[in-house]
């Protein structure tokens, strides 16, 4: 099974509840988060994505505000939009190394954390931001999660 055949199809999962679009993070940044939801889906083109929307409880950039919410979108569909899905996931199990997380992180595991059962909402996480250039020249945000520790 390929790493992005696990999903079940859940509408058009960029969108929050009140159907307005989810802004990105902005790069070089750290954000401590609350997990307020995982949506997997199928894209208007046919490809498959994940969205990770979260509430942003402390920022290091003032233009980040308390309470606001924001959102990481996964391409399933690239090469390594499933890879850095399913590392968000073995963080969000606590696991540190892509060793653990490839052992660990199984079809099951993911069904439970971003299916139905939406076991990540609630969750506290650190998000630290920075800006990679792609091959092709464009601006790319990686996003590293981390457990919360306080």
């Amino acid at each position: 099974m390929s790493s992005n055949q696990w999903f079940n199809v859940a509408g058009n999962a960029d969108l929050d509840d009140a159907g307005e679009k989810l802004p990105n993070f902005p790069p070089n940044g750290r954000f401590q988060v609350r997990i307020e939801g995982i949506r997997v889906f199928t894209t208007r083109k046919g490809t498959g994505a994940a969205v990770v929307e979260v509430v942003v409880l402390e920022s290091s950039m003032a233009e980040v505000v308390q309470g606001s919410k924001y959102s990481v979108f996964y391409n399933l569909s690239n090469d390594m939009g499933p890879i850095d899905f399913r590392r968000f996931v073995g963080r969000v199990c606590g696991l540190t190394t892509d060793e653990d997380i490839t052992a660990k992180i199984n079809p099951d595991v993911m069904e439970r954390i971003a299916g139905d059962e939406q076991g990540a909402t609630g969750r506290v996480m650190v998000v630290h931001t920075s800006h990679v250039t792609t091959k092709k020249g464009g601006d790319f945000t990686v996003h590293r999660w981390d457990p919360y520790a306080a």
